[in-house]
């Protein structure tokens, strides 16, 4: 942020932003965002991300990037601001382990390790990666700090090569489960060994089968329940929808949106059209005499 355009259309240095908060010191600029530490009237440090908006597309980032926040809700944003002369993103410290503290312990809760994964199929879905947002966590919740703003959503390509590391460094060390009351007296000695082999073999099977992206299966011309099992198995939100086929049996899977073989990002939802026909009418009485041999 270089300043704030006076009446004559010079450019003076900016000491205080939209009359509000005083400028501290400039953090970072990325594009046409300034990030300044700033203090609030009420004596509070805070962070503004400043938009120099020049052109139409850039006034379209700004309101696309200012729904993606309204659908995340992040709790270190306090007020997003767009009127003209004055676009800007106010940010508040927000409590926390940094995520990359995280990333580096020995053993992990697996509620810490859903929690994450379920963060990052929701930046997905807005056209981010973990990398574009500050991430802390807190107990086992993680919470957005800060999000950078971008001038076009990513692809699920660049985004999946974006979270790959993030989500290979979640999956490093031992990952505590939680246990339940009482478990531990169904433990025998004969059974320890195996409930080790099956806790590995199942560590294993999610590091290779659960990537970022993945391929949707084919599941057509298969029971409704054991098709929503299998799809949710890897890792996506199932929505039946009915249809009507003669040659599959009833309460099958005759369509799947997206169809088999497209890569989506984990998390996205796939509508199974399942096989409801309409009972066939049963014919009139007239039918029934015309039917007969010899009528005329």
């Amino acid at each position: 942020m270089t300043g704030q355009a006076n009446g004559t259309g010079a450019t003076t240095k900016m000491t205080t932003i939209d009359g509000k908060y005083g400028v501290l010191r400039e953090l970072s600029r990325y594009g046409n965002v300034t990030l300044s530490e700033v203090r609030a009237a009420e004596g509070v440090t805070r962070q503004v991300a400043w938009f120099d908006i020049s052109t139409p597309a850039d006034r379209q980032a700004f309101h696309a990037y200012r729904s993606v926040l309204r659908a995340l809700n992040p709790a270190g944003l306090t007020d997003i601001v767009a009127r003209p002369g004055a676009y800007y993103a106010v940010w508040q410290t927000v409590g926390g382990i940094p995520l990359e503290g995280v990333l580096a312990q020995p053993k992990k809760r697996q509620e810490t390790v859903d929690n994450i994964r379920t963060l990052a199929a929701r930046l997905a879905e807005h056209g981010y990666a973990l990398t574009d947002a500050d991430i802390v966590v807190d107990g086992d919740e993680p919470r957005l700090a800060y999000l950078r703003a971008l001038q076009l959503p990513r692809t699920p390509e660049d985004i999946a090569a974006r979270n790959a590391p993030t989500l290979a460094a979640l999956n490093g060390g031992r990952i505590r489960r939680p246990r339940q009351p009482g478990a531990w007296l169904t433990f025998i000695p004969g059974l320890l060994f195996l409930g080790g082999a099956v806790y590995l073999g199942a560590q294993a099977a999610q590091i290779y089968l659960n990537p970022p992206v993945r391929e949707v299966a084919s599941v057509g011309g298969q029971e409704a329940r054991a098709a929503a099992r299998k799809l949710t198995a890897d890792g996506f939100r199932v929505a039946y929808s009915e249809g009507q086929s003669g040659r599959q049996g009833v309460g099958t899977i005759i369509r799947q949106d997206p169809p088999a073989g497209t890569n989506l990002p984990i998390g996205r939802l796939i509508t199974l059209t399942v096989n409801n026909p309409r009972p066939s009418r049963c014919p009139s009485w007239k039918s029934r005499i015309w039917s007969r041999p010899g009528t005329p």
